[in-house]
């Protein structure tokens, strides 16, 4: 196991969290209950000098609504520091991003959970907008707004 995966596996144990280990592949697995829908999926990978965590929205959205769910992440995006949301456009995949690089350092507890938590809570911020674009025709810039101004 890589000293990165360490750290995540020692945070993902400090929050008492139930998650997949593959040490091989070098990443964890875990799901996350959320407000706004059943669950996310938590997928953090480990590599020499770096680690990502994607986050995965239970939801793809459908080839219809694709053009509208991109403007929203566009729109969402503009202005976050920690990450970004990201969609496939050929499944509708929706998940978001982050990295971290810790190429000569290691990372505290800390900066782990700033990276591993942001794409959960991002979730939770901007789930009612996507859920209103995806199925209430809302527009996709009214929806960033909502989100945006619900957590001011």
């Amino acid at each position: 196991m890589n000293r990165l995966l360490k750290y995540c596996k020692a945070y993902c144990d400090s929050q008492g969290w139930k998650y997949t280990l593959n040490e091989d592949e070098e990443y964890i697995r875990l799901q996350m209950s959320m407000e706004e829908v059943d669950h996310v999926t938590i997928f953090i990978r480990a590599r020499e000098n770096s680690f990502t965590t994607n986050t995965y929205f239970p939801i793809n959205a459908a080839a219809a609504k694709r053009d509208a769910i991109s403007e929203f992440i566009c729109r969402a995006n503009y202005g976050l520091v920690i990450g970004c949301f990201e969609m496939d456009y050929t499944d509708g995949e929706i998940r978001y991003r982050t990295t971290g690089c810790f190429k000569n350092i290691d990372p505290n507890l800390d900066s782990i959970e700033t990276l591993v938590d942001m794409g959960f809570l991002m979730f939770n911020r901007y789930t009612p907008g996507l859920m209103g674009v995806l199925y209430g025709g809302m527009d996709p810039k009214n929806a960033v707004d909502m989100c945006e101004k619900s957590n001011d």
